[in-house]
This record gives C-alpha cells, structure tokens and sequence, in this order.
C-alpha cells in the first residue's frame, strides 16, 4: 500500500478552538510551520491530530488528576476530523472515533502498514515515531524502562509474536492435553491391570492342579480334633504352655490358627529338649568335677598345717639377722662421713688453686682484646674520612645532572615560547582588525535593528492601509452597484430631447445633454471601483516586498552575530596566548615584537650554559664508579662496625669473667701452701679408704644374710596363701556347682549316678516329640492340599467371570482382546505425544524468535540515533545507547552514555541537562521513525523542538529535515514562537526545491475564533 499525508484538519469545540478552524497541509512531502506567540493553540493542534487518529491524548494521562478533569479538559463537545491524501476521512468525538474509506473500518488497520498488523496500540507507536511534545512527561528519556519498552515492543515486532505465542501456550490448553493424557493413563492403567490379573489367576491355576489330590485332603472337623490330641499330649508329657484354643478355633472357624498353635508348642517342646540336652551333656562332666573338688579340699588341708609350721621357724631366724645388720651399718657410715668431710676438704684447696690460674690467663686475655679494639677504631675513622669524600663528589655530580635537566627543560620551554610568540606576532594584526569590526559592529547592529523596526512600522503602515483600501472597496463596491444600476436604468429611460431630471427636477436647457450626463454617472462609478482594487494590488506588492525586506535584514542580523561571536572567539584566544606569553618574566615589559629576539637570545644564552656543564661533567669521574666505591666502603664499614661491636662484647664479657672470679672467697693461703694441704689431705683419704673397705666387706656379708632370710620367710608365706586360695577355689566351685543343679530343678547333689537317671528319661522324651512332629506334618499337608482345592474354585470362578465380561468362550480371547485394546490406546498416546512435541518445538521457535527481536530491539534503533546524534547535537561525544533486558514479561528499555565514548555507562537522567535531554529526544525520535516504518503516515509532528535548546543549532535541524523530506518523503510539520526562525526554515526549504508553508497564528476572535494567517 502507497504512503498517505494529512491534507487538511477541522477541529470544533477541542480545548481553547471553540469556534471551527480548518487548516491545509501540503499532500505530500514537505515542511509546514505553525508560529504564533505562547498561549495561541500551536501544540494544540498536534493533540487534535493525536486525539483525532487513537482517541487518546497522552500528555493528559500521565498527569495527577481525576478522570472527569481530563475529560472536561477536552472541551464539552470537542470534534476533530482529518482529511488524508488517499481520500480517507477520520472523525473523532467523546462517543464515535471512524472512519471513511473504502476497505477500512477501523482508524489502526488503515493506518499500519501490512507488516505490522500485529500491534496493540497505535497511541504507543505514534509516541515514539511521530510525536515530539514540549513537556518532559512526553519526552521518551524521562519515562522508566518499562514505558519505554510498551513503546517499543509494538514497532520492534514482539506484540505479533507474543499474540502467537500465547495463543499456543495458552495454561487451558495445557490443561487439555493433561486430561487427555491422564485418560490415556489410567486406561491403559486398567487394561494392564486386569491382563495382570488374568495372567496370574492361570499360573495359580496351573500351581493349583497340581496339588489338588483329594484322598490327601482333611476336613477342618479332623484337624482340629486330632490336633487337640497331641496339643494335650504335649502339654501334659513335655510341659508345653501355649494358649488354649476359643470356641470360633473349634468350630472350624480358624483352623490355620489353630495348627499354627500347635506349631508353637511343638516348637517349645522341642527347644526345651534341646536345652535339657545341652543341661545333661555338660552335667556329665561337672558331676566328675564336683567329686574331684571335695577330694582335694581334704588333701590341701594337710599341706597347709604343714607350711604354717615351717614359716613360724624362718621367721625368728630372720628377726636376730635384722639387728646385727643394722648395727654393722651405722659402724660403716661413721667411717663414709669422715672420709667425704676430708674430700670436700681438699675439693676446696684444689678449685681455689684454680681459680688462680684461671685469673692469670683472664688478664692475657683482657690485654689481647684491648689491642684489637683500637685497631678497629682507627680503621672505622679511616673509613669515614674515604666515604664522607666520595659522597661530596656525589653531591656535585647530582647538582650537576639536575643542572643540566633544568637548562634542557628551560631550553624546550623557550622554544614552546618562541613558537607561541612567532603565531601571536602573525594574530596581532588579524586581532587589531577584529577589534576594530567589533567596535563598528553594534553601530551596523544598530542601523540593522533601526531599518528592520522602520521596515516593521511600514508594514504596518501598508497593512493599516490595505485594510483600509479593502473596507473602501467593499463601500464603493455596494455604492456602486446601487449607483451605476440605477444611473443606467434611467439612462436607458431618458429620451433624447428630455431636459428635466426625474430625480433631482433639474432642468436643462441644452437638448440631450441629461442623458448624457446619467450615462456618465454609471460610468464613473465602475471606474472608481476598478482604480480601488488597482490600489489593493499595488499595496499588496509593497507588503510582500517589505516581508522580503524584513525576512533579509533578519538573515543579515543572524550572520552578523554569527560573525561577532567568531571575531570575539579569534580576540579571545588571541588575548589568552598573549596573557600565557607575558606571565613569563622575561617578557612582561616588552612589546609584542620583541618577544621573538628575546627569547632567541635567551635560547642562546641557554645553549651555551647547557654545553658548558656538559664540559664540567665530561672532567669529573663517572658517578656509577663513584657510587660503587661508596657502597664497598659502606659495606666495609658495616663489616668494621660489626667486629668492633663484637670485639667490645668479647672484652665486656671478659672483665666481666675477670671481675667474677676476683669476688669468689678466698683462704688467704698461697698456692705452696694449698698444694702441701691437698697432700696432706690425700695421705688421710688414702688410711681412710682401707678402713672402708674392711667395714664394706663386713656390711656386704650381713646385708646378704638378711636377704637371703627375707627371702626364705617371703616363699614360706606365700606358700601358706596359695594353699589358702586353692582351697578357697575349691569351697567356690563345689557351691556353684550345687546351686545351678538346685536352679534346673533337680533334686540331690550333682553326683554321676543322679545325672545317668536323668539321661534316660530325656530319651524317652524326645521319641515322644518325633512321633508328634509327624503327626502336625500330616495335619499340615491335609490342610494345604484342602485350601488349594477352595482356591481352585475360586480361580476358575473368577477366569470364566473374565470371559463372561468381555464375550469370549475362552480365556485366551479375553486376552487376545485386551492386547488389541492396548495397541490401539498406544496409537492414540503416539499421536497425542507427537501433536505435544510438534506444539513445544514451535514454542520454542516463538521463543527463540521473540528472544533474538527482544535482544536486537535496541541495535538498529541505536544504530540511526547514533547517526542523528552526530548531526545534529554539538556534543557529539557522548551517544546515548538503548538496550533492552530481561524477558517480555519484565522487559525494559535502559538508556545509558559514556561521557567522551569511554569509562563506565551512565545513566542520562542523572548527567545530562535538560537541553541535552531534549536533544537526544529528538535524535531517539528521528531513529525510531527511521528504525521502524510501522505507519504509512510519514509524517513527523515536534511541537517546538528548539525551545530553549542550546544543543542543537537551527542549521543543522533544518539540514536533517531538509535531508528527511528530500530522500524519505517525510511530511513535517514544526511549531515555533519565534517569527525569525520559521523564515529562516522555510527559505532553506524553499532554497533547496521543498514545498513549504507556514500558518500564522496572531491571535483569537471575541468568539474564540483562532486568528490564522496561511501561507
């Protein structure tokens, strides 16, 4: 389908338009400006065309306030109706939104393209491509994200997508196919249920058959009467005490129970005999033991008065070997004690003599390490006098390295100087012209602004006059009309030869002169009205040549600012590169034109005191050597200070030894006489030592006699105890032995004889437990062989039931009919799981396909803004990037910039200005429309865009709308307040071949009339 363009707008009774006004538009490609003072209606008439086209004014709905109040803000009965190129007729009012064209019946079918069908709402489309409001609120930056993605998932495609998708997805018909899968389910559920059953009641069958002999089967009456016998029999011969049988067990009523009973006390019988047996085999061995203990309690009791004897005896030969050993003992240790006092004696004489010879060697020593202590010194000075020099002639190199830095640094500051001051000397005289224009510029400013308000008076004057000349045509027209066809009519009624006038009774004398004179009257009226509209011409020419006049001296004020601003700029930079230049001290007090053989000089001077340090650095050593010689004289003297520091720790520690062995007591006597002491001493040790041993070898005979009693007496009484313990061991195990045989019930003592009697009676016994044994066995198989014969009935009962339920004669037709029923039902769950898996693979395609939209929704978009941006923001460094996050359900549109394109993203809000914001409005507006061609209106509605917009310069806004009309066939229309700016847009359109036109508002009627003056 062809592209449409709004023709014409009628709106009655909406907002501040009370009475009815039309506007025309160009049908086709083209700019229109709407200028007019504040408070005329400009941005009214896009809320008319918004209204008009979705029957929504957003602007109102996102304001604070109660629905009746927007309603009222309307008007009482507001109209609207837009008339478009393809001949379509849209009418809007509070109760119908239509329109009239053939093939459409509703406003957004017409007018979405056929790609893009699928979105829900046209107001939210036309926000972001069409429309461009004053107020912030309308403005796509300060609307969250979410508002902003409902803007754009419309446009982008997803809406069409998501309707799909939902449709699909919908939970109802999940819901079905549950249903219908759980009934598959449970049916096939059933079907194996009941072939399970019948396949279990034919192997019961066929178990059953098997064991069904009827001379083998008993009658619940016969089991439980021969079973009471040998329960009794049990009871009564082997002590059993299982419970007895109730009424219901003899009646027949729980056999099973009963035998199970039974069971009980055979198997307790038989654990008892089982336990007796055990009792029997290990009496047969106690009995023997119980005989032995009693014999040999006897036999240990002689021992033991035996023993007793002996002990008694040893006992009192030990007693008189304790008191002679005791006495030889104290003899001894009188002699030890004499001898250790004549040890300590000498002890004391010999340290004492060295110690004296310890003192000696101390102080050659102390001598030794007093030498090397000055030594140390005179090598530490030494060292301090080499590293003080070598760390002055450091010093020098240093201050002369810097030095030279500094010339080299001041040597490249005169030339940056030098090259400044070459571009100031060349911008001297440009500055001095441009100062001059600038002095003479608000006197040519002043003559512009004197002829444009004179230009101004003139053509209020020529308007004034023109209004005149039109109120003088319309009285001339109705006077003349009267005139000339009532002059003519009597004219024609005149004869010849009439001389009195019928109107005035004027008599003349000269014959036809009347008539005459009435066909000139009629005459002259006609010619008065034809020379008044000559005169309307001519002042309408003057009016539009005075326009022209008006419309170029507002042209030549706008380049002469222009002009003044690039001047001033040039004197600006001029003056700061002179003020940068005259902070150097060398040049404060000079002319401009000395600056350059100043700092040449300078330069020079600088070059000479450079290459003369360089030759004072060339005659001194090299620093690195220098530096090395001081750190191996730092080493060395760390090394020296190191030794001193022990050397001074080593003489400390040696007077302090010295000193130590000087405070120790001394006897007063010289070494002669302490050595004859220490002879004296070892001739007494040597008499003693002889004494000592004659009283150790005396001491050593005693102690062993009295050991060896000791021991004697110990074996004697420990000899005593064990006979004592043994028989002890004995008492005990012929008392244990007595008691268990008194707790398993038996009678007597547990002697052989009595244990013999017991066996034979526990044989008997269990030949009495066998014979019962196989009796319950018999009972057993008899019960067992009677409920298979029941379940066999049962069986066949419920196999011939199955056939009966589903018509066969046999059972393997009830199942060959079953099979079928399930492979039917699995045909059915086939086609339902592949209709299952053909809807979630097309789920996921929607997904996948609504996942890549959704995350490359924002990459065109920020692509066409990029380049808006960069034509027409004068900070063209900091783009405004959308993206787009989440799912469709939490999705949001974020905008984010980077200040000079790099660093962490930012949010605009919080950064930019509102200029700034505005701006990147209009840029994200321009990208939208070109981003998303969802409309076959391309047109492009911004209500003021440059209002107080410091931003973007009017020449590049009306560069890209030229360049918008021209190669995309947009149809834009602009409002603005200011009369210089909508001349200046269209005679750029106009210059470049665009059809243009602008509507005047200039004020409004007593009625409420809005006052439009077209072009």
């Amino acid at each position: 389908m062809s592209d449409v363009y709004l023709e014409k707008i009628k709106i009655k009774g909406f907002r501040s338009y009370k009475s009815e006004t039309d506007l025309t538009f160009p049908a086709g490609p083209g700019l229109t400006v709407i200028v007019g003072p504040n408070g005329l209606g400009k941005s009214t008439l896009f809320d008319a065309v918004e209204w008009g086209l979705t029957g929504e004014l957003r602007r109102l709905n996102g304001m604070d306030a109660k629905a009746t109040e927007k309603k009222a803000a309307l008007g009482k009965k507001p109209e609207v109706q837009l008339w478009f190129s393809d001949s379509a007729h849209v009418y809007r009012s509070l109760t119908t939104g239509m329109i009239n064209k053939v093939g459409a019946t509703k406003i957004e079918d017409w007018l979405t393209a056929e790609q893009w069908r699928g979105v829900s709402s046209i107001a939210d489309c036309l926000q972001l491509t069409h429309f461009l409001g004053q107020s912030s609120r309308q403005m796509f930056v300060h609307l969250d994200g979410k508002q902003r993605w409902g803007l754009l998932e419309g446009p982008a495609g997803l809406q069409s997508l998501w309707k799909v998708q939902s449709t699909l997805g919908r939970r109802q018909t999940d819901i079905g196919f549950d249903r219908v899968r759980e009934g598959f389910t449970r049916e096939e559920t059933k079907l194996e249920e009941e072939l399970s059953l019948i396949d279990g009641l034919r192997k019961q069958l066929r178990s059953k058959r098997e064991l069904e002999r009827a001379d083998e089967i008993l009658a619940p009456e016969e089991i439980l009467a021969r079973g009471q016998h040998i329960s009794d029999e049990l009871a009564s011969k082997l002590g059993t005490t299982a419970p007895a049988l109730q009424n219901s067990d003899l009646n027949g009523n729980d056999v099973d129970g009963f035998l199970q009973h039974v069971r009980i006390n055979l198997e307790l019988a038989q654990q008892n005999l089982v336990n007796q047996r055990a009792q029997l085999t290990q009496w047969s061995s106690l009995a023997q033991k119980y005989a032995e203990s009693i014999a040999k309690q006897a036999s240990l009791r002689q021992e033991k008065d035996l023993a007793t004897r002996e002990f008694e005896i040893e006992e009192a030969n030990t007693s008189t070997a304790v008191v002679q050993a005791s006495s030889t003992r104290a003899n001894h240790q009188l002699l030890v004690d004499e001898n250790s006092a004549l040890q300590a004696a000498r002890n004391i004489a010999a340290s004492e003599i060295e110690r004296m010879h310890q003192i000696l060697a101390m102080e050659v020593k102390l001598e030794a390490a007093e030498l090397i202590s000055i030594d140390l010194t005179t090598k530490y000075s030494e060292q301090t006098q080499l590293l003080a020099a070598n760390r002055a002639l450091l010093e020098t190199i240093d201050l002369q390295r810097s030095q030279q830095a500094a010339l080299i640094e001041q040597s490249t500051t005169l030339k940056v100087k030098l090259t400044q001051a070459e571009k100031l000397l060349k911008d001297d005289a440009i500055r001095h012209a441009a100062r001059l224009e600038l002095v003479v510029a608000p006197e040519f400013q002043s003559t512009l602004a004197t002829s444009i308000n004179d230009e101004r008076q003139i053509l209020a004057r020529l308007e004034a006059e023109a209004n005149s000349l039109n109120l003088e045509k319309d009285a001339v027209f109705a006077i003349s009309n009267a005139i000339s066809a009532g002059v003519a009519q009597i004219a024609t009624a005149l004869r010849e030869d009439d001389c009195i006038c019928p109107v005035c009774q004027t008599t003349f004398t000269v014959t036809g002169h009347l008539k005459e004179l009435a066909a000139k009257q009629a005459h002259e009226a006609d010619q008065k009205l034809v020379g008044i509209e000559e005169r309307i011409l001519q002042q309408a020419e003057k009016i539009q040549t005075t326009k022209q006049k008006l419309f170029d001296l507002n042209a030549n004020v706008i380049q002469l600012k222009q002009r003044q601003e690039d001047l001033n700029k040039l004197v600006l930079e001029t003056d700061q590169l002179e003020n940068t230049l005259r902070g150097t001290p060398l040049l404060s007090d000079l002319e401009i034109i000395e600056f350059i053989p100043t700092l040449t000089a300078a330069l020079e001077q600088n070059h000479d005191a450079v290459k003369a340090l360089i030759t004072s650095i060339a005659l001194t050593p090299d620093a690195s050597t220098v530096r090395a010689d001081t750190h191996r004289l730092e080493i060395l003297q760390t090394e020296t200070t190191f030794e001193q520091e022990k050397a001074a720790t080593a003489l400390a520690n040696l007077e302090r030894e010295l000193e130590q062995l000087r405070n120790i007591a001394s006897s007063g006597m010289s070494a002669e006489q302490l050595q004859a002491t220490i002879l004296e001493h070892d001739f007494a040790l040597l008499k003693n030592s002889e004494v000592i041993l004659k009283s150790q070898e005396k001491l050593d005979a005693a102690n062993e006699n009295e050991t060896k009693l000791k021991i004697t007496l110990t074996e004697k009484k420990n000899l005593v105890n064990e006979i004592n313990a043994e028989i002890s061991v004995q008492l005990k195990i012929e008392k244990d032995l007595a008691e268990r045989w008194s707790r398993q019930g038996y009678t007597g003592l547990p002697i052989p004889e009595n244990v013999q009697r017991l066996d034979e009676s526990h044989v008997d016994n269990e030949i009495r437990l066998q014979r019962i044994s196989q009796e319950h066995s018999t009972l057993l198989e008899g019960r067992r062989r009677y409920l298979a014969h029941v379940d066999l009935q049962r069986i066949e009962e419920s196999l011939k039931a199955q056939c009966e339920r589903h018509q066969v004669q046999e059972i393997d037709g009830a199942i060959l009919k079953i099979n079928t029923q399930l492979a039917t039902l699995k045909i059915r769950q086939n086609s339902l799981s592949s209709v299952l898996q053909k809807r979630t693979h097309l789920l996921s395609q929607l997904n996948q396909k609504a996942a890549d939209i959704r995350n490359s929704v924002s990459e065109p978009l920020n692509f066409n803004t990029e380049k808006f941006c960069a034509a027409l923001m004068s900070d063209r460094n900091s783009p405004v990037n959308l993206s787009a996050v989440a799912s469709a359900t939490t999705a949001q549109a974020l905008l984010s910039f980077q200040p000079d394109g790099k660093g962490e993203a930012k949010n605009p809000l919080l950064y930019m200005s509102e200029g700034q914001l505005a701006a990147t409005s209009l840029c994200l507006l321009f990208g939208a429309s070109a981003t998303y061609p969802w409309s076959r209106w391309k047109g492009l509605l911004m209500d003021d865009p440059l209002h107080h917009n410091d931003s973007i310069h009017a020449a590049a806004f009306i560069d890209v709308v030229r360049n918008l009309i021209r190669s995309q066939g947009y149809q834009i229309i602009v409002s603005t307040h200011d009369m210089e700016q909508a001349g200046y847009f269209l005679r750029k359109c106009r210059n470049a071949g665009i059809n243009a036109r602008y509507h005047h508002l200039y004020g409004r009627a007593e009625d409420g009339t809005a006052l439009v003056q077209s072009s």
